[in-house]
């Protein structure tokens, strides 16, 4: 289709802009404290942190350059999590 982003609806998807409100509210009316997303765009990621609030964290790997670099977008993985609930620990290998 001439004009058409990646992650746009076709043959009968529904789009993004019309999911992301609905995913967002569902961790948020669930009070979620962790949630794993695969195969998230940028903008789809970057749309995640603005709606999902400060009181979420983001880590992941995938097409961010400020993210871990894989072989393709298909193997982007990331997470939210929610930082009054859970804290992180960077681990190391030191081999």
């Amino acid at each position: 289709m001439k004009g058409r982003k990646e992650g746009d609806a076709k043959w009968g998807e529904v789009g993004w802009e019309q999911r992301r409100e609905k995913l967002v509210d569902q961790v948020l009316f669930n009070e979620l404290d962790v949630v794993g997303y695969q195969e998230v765009l940028d903008h789809q990621y970057k749309d995640l942190q603005g709606l999902m609030g400060d009181e979420f964290g983001f880590v992941g790997v995938g097409e961010s350059p400020n993210a871990l670099s894989l072989s393709s977008l298909s193997d982007s993985a990331r997470a939210a999590y929610d930082e009054d609930d859970i804290s992180l620990t960077l681990l190391t290998n030191s081999a």
